[in-house]
Formats: structure tokens, sequence, C-alpha cells
């Protein structure tokens, strides 16, 4: 679209635009005042009062078929309850001229007179003073020309906001799009004072008047969280119930990633599972934009329960554990026993191994895994680097901390990983080195060891420590701000079981779906 004018008789009539006015707080008790009101109309005022009351939406029965009419006779409505204190007789209503903001024809209700009367006065040709604000649907064939034009603003008035923009925000106002709206709030001279256009659901932009000259900027809008508590019954499909209670898609394959473990949801979910998730939806002017994560969720499969609940540890990590405190994924704490990609295990672990370079006896502290030359070697847990370096028959070696009582070493590496110093952090996966030979070795090969208390253990069968076991402290964190979840999501489930429990009808068999028809 372009920006231009049209006639804004030639609007008014192709088209009644939809917009919602609001005037800036509006003094109902205030006397309507017209500049050329004289001492006699003023004396008249003080008889009765006065007040003037703008519509700028056509009445619904406007030319009306007169079965229709003769219904909505019939019939009570808040339409006839809201005329019949006025005096007023629906029936006649559409006998009045049609009514918009390109003709925004007002009405003069007088309160204090032995009758009350509806009477139709000529408006002004524009408003006389604001502040104003008006929110305007964009309709097809509209351009910032003709909307200003056709609310009576000045005719410069586009050029004063297009002059003041870059290129791409210009571009951005001469093609609006049929929906969108544009906010327009005048000043009490009716000047304007600024224009909001919505970009996306977390941006717009806002143009305004700022030392007699027009500026924009795209600015942020602001955005809260909400939680969203809902229960689904399964009927016939898990997916089916979620989606039919409201639950976010999103949400539902969470929940189900997060028990995937412990239910075979393809084969055991049967009619009468539950599903309660507790979650938060980002907001922006009061519009949900997007789904936030799962806080809470408990699902019941048969006659067992799981639940989980979202929480972030005094160190920072944020997981989903169970009620007690255990994460519900705890391979992700615990020590990795391959930590490569290998093609074979060429030497295990053992007291007496005779070495093939050395040739003696003597024990093997560890478990080679061949594999080839630059295959990456990665951290078996979090830890700090307790050295790098070349150390006699290892090689190249890296050697890492976890806690005072684990040690995990990789040795005959070709070259360490970028930025590995000793001293540093490492997480669990966390690229340490790269497959080689250097050492003792007659081939490329990872050397890996695992040692608890100084003493080498065998990776492949020792029992592994787990790393994330809550201490006493974390312990009663966790229970503190868990609780309030659970509490909640235990709440509305109760309360919609039991709304469904009175409402639900358990003979049905049926599953309805979005389309309205129903599953067998």
């Amino acid at each position: 679209m372009t920006s231009g004018f049209q006639d804004p008789t030639a609007a008014s009539q192709a088209k009644n635009p939809k917009i919602i006015e609001r005037p800036l707080s509006p003094n109902l008790n205030q006397e309507t005042r017209t500049p050329d009101a004289s001492p006699s109309r003023q004396a008249e005022r003080q008889g009765s009062q006065a007040l003037a009351i703008p519509l700028n939406i056509s009445h619904p029965l406007q030319g009306a078929h007169p079965q229709r009419l003769s219904q909505f006779k019939q019939r009570p409505s808040t339409t006839n309850a809201l005329y019949d204190p006025l005096g007023i007789d629906p029936l006649r209503l559409p006998d009045l001229p049609e009514l918009s903001t390109a003709n925004p024809a007002s009405f003069v209700l007088q309160l204090n007179a032995p009758t009350t009367t509806l009477a139709a006065i000529k408006p002004p040709p524009t408003l006389s003073r604001g502040p104003f604000r008006l929110d305007y649907q964009v309709q097809a064939g509209d351009t910032l020309g003709t909307i200003l034009q056709s609310q009576g603003l000045p005719s410069d008035m586009v050029y004063q906001i297009l002059g003041g923009l870059s290129d791409q925000q210009r571009q951005r106002l001469t093609r609006i799009r049929p929906g969108e709206t544009i906010q327009l709030n005048l000043d009490e001279t009716l000047q304007l004072s600024s224009l909001k256009l919505k970009l996306n659901a977390t941006k717009r932009l806002l143009v305004y008047r700022a030392n007699d000259h027009i500026s924009a900027k795209v600015e942020a809008v602001a955005t809260e969280p909400r939680r969203q508590c809902l229960t689904a019954v399964v009927k016939n499909s898990l997916y089916n119930a979620a989606k039919n209670a409201g639950i976010p898609d999103q949400v539902t394959q969470g929940a189900i990633n997060l028990f995937r473990h412990q239910i075979n949801f393809a084969r055991q979910t049967r009619k009468g599972d539950q599903i309660s998730v507790l979650f938060e939806q980002i907001y922006a002017d009061d519009q949900p934009i997007k789904t936030g994560p799962v806080l809470a969720v408990e699902i019941t499969n048969g006659n067992k329960q799981y639940a989980a609940v979202r929480y972030t540890t005094s160190k920072g990590i944020t997981d989903y554990y169970s009620t007690d405190g255990q994460p519900l994924n705890k391979s992700k704490y615990s020590f990795l026993r391959r930590p490569l990609k290998y093609t074979r295990i060429s030497s295990r672990f053992s007291n007496s191994r005779r070495h093939p370079i050395l040739g003696r006896v003597r024990p093997h502290t560890g478990v080679d895994f061949a594999a080839p030359s630059g295959r990456r070697v990665v951290a078996a847990a979090d830890g700090r680097v307790h050295f790098r370096g070349l150390k006699s028959g290892y090689g190249n070696l890296v050697i890492l901390r976890h806690g005072s009582r684990y040690e995990t070493r990789y040795a005959h590496l070709m070259r360490f990983a970028t930025g590995l110093s000793q001293g540093s952090q490492v997480k669990r996966g966390q690229t340490v080195g790269y497959v080689g030979q250097t050492g003792l070795a007659t081939g490329p090969h990872l050397h890996y060891e695992i040692r608890i208390n100084g003493t080498p253990v065998n990776p492949l069968t020792a029992k592994l420590p787990f790393l994330n076991e809550f201490d006493d402290s974390e312990k009663a964190r966790f229970r503190r701000e868990t609780k309030p979840l659970l509490v909640e999501l235990q709440r509305n489930k109760n309360q919609s079981l039991l709304v469904d429990a009175r409402g639900f009808d358990q003979t049905d068999d049926r599953l309805p779906a979005p389309n309205g028809e129903t599953l067998q």
C-alpha cells in the first residue's frame, strides 16, 4: 500500500471502518459546550442537564426484515433493557440514519425534563478538543493518509509522520495490512502525540512528537509469565484428551518425554489415565504469545502415579526431579563409562597384563579404546582440570578431578582441546582432547581410567557414583521451592476432576474431536 488521500465523503460511503474510540479520562458530569452557545441556550441548560452521547455504530436492526423485527419484539434482551428506561421504542430505531465514524451523529438525553426524550442534533464537523485515543483496525484499501483523513485530522499530518521516519520504518507504515491495528493518540489541541503499530508479538513501532519534531523508535513490548494448570482424562488417546482440555501440544510432548523411560505411552495408555500439568504461558499486551516451560506434571497410568517438578539448584542447574529430589534422568549425572565413540576395546582392566612394548607383566589400570586418530574425547563428568601435559608412558594426558574423591584420566592424546588449561572447569560431554598414540602406545587409542580415593577401578564394571546427590541444605531448599508448585498442581487437578465428574456422562465412551465429530 502507499500513503495518499481520498475524499473522506467517498470513503465513508464506500465502507464503515471498524474502530474503537477511547476518549481519555471522560467526565460524564461535565457540561458539553460548543463555540456558538448563546446566553439563552446556557440559561436553558440550567433547567435541565444534557448528556451528549456520541454513537459510532449502526443499529443492529437497521434495514432488518419485518419478520425479524417481530421476533426481536417478542424476545427480551439486554438491548430492550437498555432502551426501555430511556423511553425509546426499538422498533422505530431503524428509521434513524445510519451512524458511523464518517457520519458521527449524536443524541442528547434530557435527564431532568418532565418526559425523557431522545433528539438528534447536528454534530460539529470535527473534534474540538482532546486528549483522544483511537484504535483503528485497518480495512482493505486503507492507507495511513486515508485513515488520518477519515478521522478529520489535518491533511498534512501524514507527511509530518513519514518525514520523521527512517526508510525501513516509512516502508512499514506505507504497507499496512488489513486486520492490523493502528493506535493514534492526540493531545488537547488534537495534534498527534503518538502513533503505535504492532510489528510482531514482542515489538511495536512507536512514532511520537518531541519538541515539535516527529521521531520514531522500535520498542519492546513488556512480557509477563502466567501460570496455567490443566487436567485431562484419557478416553481414547492421551494426545486427544490433552488437546481437548486445552493443553498445548508442546506441553504434552514435554510431559511425555519426562516419563518415556518409565511408561510406554504407545502401549500402556488406557482409558481413565490422567495427565495434569502446571506450565507457564508468556503474555504481551494481555495476549498469549508463546508457551513457557512445564513447572510440574503428574501422570496417572493405571494404578501408578508419576510426578515431576522443575527445580534450579543453588549451583544454577535446572532440571526435572521426582518429588523426593531425585533427577528423572540420573544418567546425566553419573560418569560416562565410554567417553568416546570407539572401534573396539583393545585392552581391558587387569591387575596383571604383559605390556606390549615393555614386555613386563604389570597392572593395566584402565581400559584401552581403539579409535581412529583425531576422534573426539569428552569429559566423563563435570569437573576441574587437575593436569594437562606430557607424562611419561601416558603421553599427552588430561587428569580431571570430580569433587574430592573421584578422578578420571585420558591418555595417549594426539592433542588437547582448544582453551583447556589447568584449573579450568569442564562439563560432562565437553571435549578435552583427540585420540592419538603418544607415549607408550602401539596404535591410536584412548587409555581411560577412573580412580576413587586414588585407587583405580574398572570403568566398565565399577559402581559409578551419582554426582548430583543433594546434601541436607539442598534438600531443604528443594522442598521449600517446589512445595508451592506441587500444591497448586494438586489443588487444580482436584477441582478439574470434580467439575468433570459433575457434568460428565460416565457411560459415553466417545471422544469429541475438535471439528465436532466423535471418535469411537
